[in-house]
């Protein structure tokens, strides 16, 4: 079977696909640019693609057209915002994603900013950079420890899981809204299900975890921010789409909450006169939550191990269209 793999991909997953079928392999990099779907299209067609594994790429509807032995698109992430899963499913192509694949690295990178921002470290470390650092600056930057405060999640998919086993080790108190989970899918994880009022009212970090969808979008608005407490901290490393930015960039600059770390925005790269470079007491992060080395491991195994199962017949773990298979 012709393999064709666009995205950053596990050589030792790569060889053991290489072990029975022929595969093209060609990642995704700084110095190999997204291809444009006329270019996507081109590829897929002199390749004979049966499998396609990408990462980025935008799997459209004029990408499919003609590709005739095409099977199944493999995607390196959770969200297929960018997979018209209608048209693979039309020409019975199966679509297979990773959900989760990067929940660990999430996790680890929200709990460093609830240590970041309510111990003020980040802050610090510009102070003492710009050359700042005075006798005041101890009592100034005096910051909260986690035990004993409340993180609330809005959403409790794979990610708050991570971070609920993590935070549980600071003997924080931990609250979630999820409209599609019951109480006793929250309290295998030690966590109490709340209201999506109750989340922004009580947490003293408030951290997004949910995809785009029509529910979802502009969700977290200036009704709900002005529930929070002035000591409390908000966090987005999910989409930046679920945010209302000008109500919460508006929220930061009058100072209602102590803090805010954003990992997404809804323009990105960050162009110089973005108003979020001119807040106090903002962390931002260039979209990093997801770029760790392991991330790349755990897509690559989910991926052979759903192509291995489609091989003989079976259904994969993570099969976005199940319907194809009718």
């Amino acid at each position: 079977m012709k393999i064709v793999i666009t995205a950053p991909f596990a050589a030792q997953q790569v060889e053991q696909l290489r072990k029975d079928h022929e595969v093209w392999f060609q990642p995704q990099t700084e110095d190999v640019p997204l291809r444009t779907q006329e270019q996507l299209h081109h590829l897929l067609l002199e390749e004979h693609a049966e499998i396609f594994i990408c990462e980025s790429d935008v799997v459209s509807a004029q990408v499919l057209e003609g590709l005739t032995a095409l099977k199944a698109v493999c995607v390196c992430r959770a969200g297929l915002n960018d997979v018209d899963l209608e048209a693979c499913t039309i020409r019975g192509i199966a679509v297979i994603n990773t959900p989760g694949r990067n929940a660990a690295a999430v996790a680890d990178m929200v709990v460093a900013l609830f240590i970041g921002m309510s111990r003020f470290l980040f802050e610090g470390e510009r102070i003492l950079r710009a050359g700042q650092w005075d006798e005041g600056t101890y009592y100034r930057l005096r910051g909260r420890e986690l035990y004993g405060r409340t993180a609330a999640f809005v959403g409790f998919g794979a990610i708050p899981r991570e971070l609920s086993r993590r935070l549980q080790a600071f003997d924080m108190r931990l609250i979630a809204y999820d409209p599609y989970l019951s109480e006793e899918d929250m309290a295998e994880y030690g966590v109490q299900k709340a209201s999506l009022e109750e989340v922004f009212s009580r947490g003293d970090f408030v951290t997004v975890h949910v995809p785009v969808t029509r529910e979802t979008k502009g969700l977290v608005n200036r009704r709900l921010l002005e529930r929070m407490k002035p000591d409390a901290y908000f966090v987005n490393a999910a989409r930046a789409d679920i945010v209302n930015e000008a109500d919460v960039i508006e929220h930061l600059r009058n100072h209602r909450i102590a803090g805010a770390a954003f990992d997404v925005y809804g323009q990105e790269p960050l162009p110089p006169e973005s108003p979020f470079l001119t807040l106090d007491h903002v962390v931002l992060i260039p979209h990093l939550g997801g770029a760790s080395l392991n991330v790349v491991d755990n897509h690559s195994r989910m991926v052979v191990s759903d192509l291995r199962l489609f091989w003989e017949g079976k259904r994969p773990l993570h099969l976005a269209n199940p319907g194809v298979l009718a």
